[in-house]
């Protein structure tokens, strides 16, 4: 049963951290969404990132790509700014040259995002999930294991259990 708790505190453990770092993500995509300012971009190019894995059923390599706009636009004073997306595809979402609506902290306009519902809270979305899942699984072990007579749980016999030998 200690196998058990240890893995139920690990879910747990796991569950919260990634839902504090979904809510501190999400917060600051919504912070940006609602104060961050906007201005017209283009895209210079899409970065492609590979991910070489392993197909264990025909034993085989296989590589993931993932695209990344990369975009530049002016600041409103006057800076060029170049970024690359946090969020990617496994399509090219969108074409070099193709002009795109950038928001970005004038503050840091190097954390920029190209204005779409999908690049700004992909990230959040995604991660909200998984840390609930995680949470939930914990949550669900733990009460199982909660509901468990003593003896099942540690091991030893609650003490009103034990009799003398007649």
């Amino acid at each position: 049963m200690c196998i058990l708790k240890g893995i139920a505190g690990i879910f747990l453990g796991i569950g919260v951290i990634t839902l504090i770092v979904g809510f501190f993500f999400g917060l600051s995509t919504w912070r940006l969404t609602k104060q961050g300012v906007t201005a017209p971009g283009v895209v210079i190019e899409n970065v492609v990132e590979e991910r070489v894995g392993y197909d264990r059923e025909d034993h085989t390599r296989t590589i993931s790509r993932t695209y990344r706009p990369k975009a530049r636009f002016r600041s409103r004073n006057g800076e060029e700014v170049v970024f690359v997306s946090h969020s990617g595809f496994g399509h090219p979402a969108f074409q070099p040259g193709e002009t795109v609506e950038v928001l970005y902290d004038p503050a840091h306009p190097q954390g920029a995002e190209i204005k779409s519902f999908w690049s700004p809270w992909l990230g959040p979305i995604i991660i909200g999930p998984i840390g609930l899942v995680f949470l939930l699984v914990g949550i669900g072990i733990w009460r199982r294991l909660s509901r468990l007579p003593a003896t099942a749980s540690s091991g030893v016999p609650p003490a009103d259990a034990i009799r003398p030998i007649e």
